[in-house]
């Protein structure tokens, strides 16, 4: 089984925001892959969506606490990949790296996931938020606010080209 982790925040209000681009990469997987609906899974408090050997997780807490989620969902399963997919300040709006066994570079959803885990052993989808300008003052507060109007079909093009990755990470799964 392979678990795919789109890391954001639950709340309508964080829809269109950086932090929630790994909903949004897990969103349109679930949409090209057919899964079934998201089902909420209340031991792990995550959405899941699961087929031929896939899970597709959304998890519903805060991103600071995305570990939780993730550790429960995974507790005794067999499991031969996790991919988490998330936002990075550190690359710029349209940039995106697969990386793994690399530390969380500050991001609270992966540093949470990292100490849940007691790992850094999965693989990691980088999604660059960064503006233009440069990284912004406040990242605590960028992260949470929608994105400019001028960086729409950047960011969606990112969504296609992440689901693209996480698809030829499925074929050298041997999953699709």
């Amino acid at each position: 089984m392979i678990v795919i982790v789109g890391l954001g925040n639950p709340q309508n209000q964080y829809i269109n925001t950086p932090h929630n681009l790994g909903f949004k990469v897990v969103d349109e997987l679930w949409r090209e892959g057919n899964f079934p609906d998201f089902k909420m899974e209340n031991n792990a408090n995550a959405l899941i969506s699961e087929r031929d050997g896939v899970v597709l997780m959304k998890p519903q807490t805060f991103m600071n606490e995305s570990g939780k989620a993730v550790k429960a969902f995974l507790k005794n399963k067999n499991v031969s990949a996790l991919i988490v997919i998330h936002d990075d300040i550190d690359l710029k709006i349209g940039e995106i790296k697969l990386v793994l066994n690399r530390g969380s570079a500050g991001h609270k959803g992966v540093e949470s996931i990292m100490q849940e885990l007691g790992s850094e052993d999965f693989k990691r989808l980088r999604i660059g938020t960064q503006e233009d300008k440069g990284k912004p003052q406040n990242v605590d507060e960028y992260v949470i606010k929608s994105f400019k109007p001028e960086y729409k079909e950047k960011i969606e093009s990112i969504i296609k080209k992440a689901v693209e990755l996480v698809k030829q990470e499925l074929v050298k799964q041997e999953l699709i």
